[in-house]
């Protein structure tokens, strides 16, 4: 995939985990019709619920955030066709960091799956 190719498949992941970001409930999201979101808190859920999946685990994930509240990414890479997207929190004293790893899949320039990989503790599980 050329360059502009990843700019913009990264540019389509990141503008999806903003419209799904706290405060943003009203914002479209560019997803395709089958659109799909694996969280570890209810396995796959499909469209709108899929959506408000992704807000759900966006919403927790951020709540542990100084600042602003939005995630800001130590790393997004791509090949074209999908992007992982990696934050992290620093850990409470004597903790390893809170983690989240987001797997954004594109289909016809529209994320048409995600899968959320979250450390339990940003989530309110232990």
């Amino acid at each position: 995939m050329s360059a502009g190719g990843n700019e913009k498949a990264r540019a389509v992941a990141l503008e999806v985990l903003a419209a799904c970001s706290p405060g943003m409930e009203a914002a479209a999201v560019p997803v395709t019709a089958t659109f799909r979101c694996w969280t570890p808190l209810g396995d796959w859920e499909q469209g709108e619920a899929g959506v408000a999946a992704l807000r759900k685990v966006m919403r927790a994930y951020c709540a542990r955030l100084s600042g602003d509240g939005q995630l800001s990414p130590s790393a997004v890479i791509t090949d074209g066709t999908e992007v992982v997207v990696e934050a992290s929190i620093a850990g409470e004293s004597g903790q390893l960091p809170v983690c989240v790893t987001l797997l954004l899949v594109l289909k016809s320039g529209l994320v048409d799956e995600v899968r959320c990989y979250v450390d339990p503790r940003a989530v309110g599980a232990s």
